[in-house]
């Protein structure tokens, strides 16, 4: 099947049939492992230039369900040493080659170091990733809702603030079938053992890092780069 695109998104000098050319909302399929996975258009763009450097201007595109679960990490809330960063570097494998080839390599905001101690390293300092975990500031959750969430990134178009049916419904993953929690790339600001979840329900909810939860992975795109179907 072929992605799903609004055909009215000629802008820019983007035309349709590109992923920049893709609504916010909007999903296409690219294979994991042979087989059709839908991924949601999240972001088109740079989300902020304050914390994200010119890297990141794309398509965003977050697997719509659950690949893998995993534990966050086997001790520290570190993101650049846990494993569901190393899950995340081995998804890329999973894609078709020439999506393997596309996906932009980006400078990611995070939290360098653990939750208690690490601060938020940003722009040309992120981290560098080509597929990464949303941090709770992407999808919506702020200090507001929790003083322990990390400023590690900024709304991406496709999620909403707040807690009504819409908005939590927008950050519901499922595994095999089942709303499932998964996890996010920020720590528990405060302690070193904790991370943040978005929960099955789409609340937001911190769990010790060696439990398990959900991964989801998501990357950018190059706006003018064809759709592959």
């Amino acid at each position: 099947m072929g992605a799903v695109f609004d055909h009215k998104a000629w802008h820019n000098g983007i035309v349709a049939g590109t992923y920049g050319a893709l609504s916010v909302g909007a999903t296409t399929q690219l294979n994991v492992n042979g087989v059709a996975k839908d991924f949601i258009v999240v972001h088109q763009g740079n989300p902020g230039s304050s914390l994200y450097d010119s890297s990141c201007d794309g398509t965003w595109l977050l697997m719509e369900d659950i690949y893998e679960i995993d534990s966050w990490n086997d001790d520290y809330n570190i993101y650049a040493a846990s494993n569901v960063k190393f899950d995340c570097g081995a998804f890329k494998s999973k894609l078709d080659s020439a999506v393997q080839t596309a996906i932009k390599s980006v400078k990611i905001p995070y939290v360098d170091g653990n939750g208690s101690s690490g601060s938020v390293a940003s722009g040309a300092n992120g981290l560098s990733a080509e597929v990464f975990l949303l941090s709770g500031y992407e999808v919506g959750f702020t200090t507001s809702n929790n003083q322990s969430f990390p400023v590690d990134g900024a709304k991406l178009d496709y999620f909403e603030s707040g807690s009504g049916a819409t908005v939590l419904a927008k950050r519901i993953a499922k595994f095999n079938g089942s709303n499932s929690a998964w996890w996010l790339r920020s720590p528990y600001k405060g302690n070193s053992t904790n991370a943040w979840q978005v929960q099955s329900s789409g609340q937001y909810g911190s769990r010790r890092v060696t439990t398990t939860g959900g991964v989801r992975p998501c990357f950018i795109m190059p706006s003018n780069q064809n759709i592959f179907s």
